[in-house]
């Protein structure tokens, strides 16, 4: 791709050229590089719409050499958008490649309870600490099955209306006119597909959302997942929120609790990476045991990746790019 000189554009822009003529030559460098991104397919007209907030009316008409108003102002919005573009793909070259989805000895611990909900048609928890791989397992396990809803909470999703919203928007279910009219469409396609509905970060829902779930459970007879951090189970269990959902807790039918990552994830990790040295996979061991666990270390990684200039990472390498993350400067 070729680069960018924005500098040569912006000063032939601004000579004597007249804004409102779109026949302007002074607009042409512009106006052909958009063409050539186009052309060879490097871009849509709906990414440029989007990134640059050129609208598609004028965008089209700036290419036609139509547009009528002031073809300076789009020329600047579009070669902004362009240089950002051009620094997006120098620094994706420049990143490593992160290693796709690890079967490690977690991830199949909560694939066998995904399997137990999905196949027995049972309410199941899984709960622990966060970057132990609880989100790329669910998000994997949607890859490899079919019927199954993942939907992920917020805290300001922790209401009974706007947490069957995010499940319906996983189906496919939007506008609806009513609460009772989204439940019931939920659970007729629930029912359909004999699914699994997996809620990740489920320790932001109200009691009132909770029991709702349980409801979606009990009126479809499919698979329900309540996934997230420790919250999870104390909200189900313990205080005063327990004496609520009762009716959820006894039809609970697995529990699996991810206490801390494990020596083996970190090292089926390092070795995703490429990683033998036994100095090296010692510190991210270390760092596992941190909040944030194998998230953590994969950001290590990457920044180790960077320092080590693409050489293979060494212990000095990771040192360094943790001191960047866990030192203020």
């Amino acid at each position: 791709m070729k680069a960018l000189n924005t500098r040569s554009i912006k000063n032939t822009v601004r000579k004597k050229a007249n804004p409102n003529d779109p026949k302007d030559p002074a607009w042409e460098p512009t106006r052909n590089r958009v063409k050539e991104l186009l052309e060879t397919r490097q871009v849509t007209r709906k990414q440029i719409i989007d990134e640059s907030d050129v609208n598609s009316t004028v965008l089209s008409r700036f290419l036609a050499t139509e547009y009528p108003g002031r073809n300076d102002t789009v020329c600047e919005a579009l070669e902004a958008w362009m240089a950002t573009r051009l620094r997006r793909e120098e620094a994706k070259r420049c990143l490593p490649n992160e290693p796709d989805f690890l079967h490690t000895v977690t991830a199949g611990k909560i694939i066998d309870t995904l399997t137990y909900a999905h196949m027995a048609n049972d309410i199941c928890l899984i709960y622990g600490g966060a970057g132990v791989g609880k989100t790329k397992t669910f998000r994997q396990y949607v890859i490899d099955n079919v019927g199954v809803c993942l939907a992920t909470m917020t805290a300001l999703r922790q209401s009974p209306k706007l947490a069957l919203e995010e499940v319906g928007k996983c189906l496919g279910i939007r506008n609806t006119k009513s609460s009772a009219l989204l439940f019931d469409l939920i659970c007729e396609s629930l029912y359909e597909k004999r699914g699994l509905l997996i809620i990740d970060e489920a320790q932001h829902l109200s009691i009132k959302a909770l029991d709702i779930l349980r409801q979606v459970h009990d009126s479809t007879g499919c698979g329900l997942v309540l996934a997230g951090n420790e919250q999870v189970y104390t909200n189900i269990t313990g205080g005063s929120r327990a004496l609520f959902l009762d009716r959820l807790f006894s039809r609970i039918g697995m529990r699996t609790r991810l206490k801390k990552t494990l020596t083996s994830d970190v090292h089926q990790f390092a070795h995703a990476w490429g990683i033998r040295n036994d100095d090296v996979i010692a510190i991210l061991d270390t760092i596992a045991k941190k909040p944030g666990a194998l998230r953590l270390v994969n950001k290590v990684l990457r920044n180790a990746s960077l320092i080590s200039g693409g050489e293979a990472i060494e212990a000095k390498h990771v040192r360094a790019s943790w001191k960047r993350l866990a030192e203020d400067s």
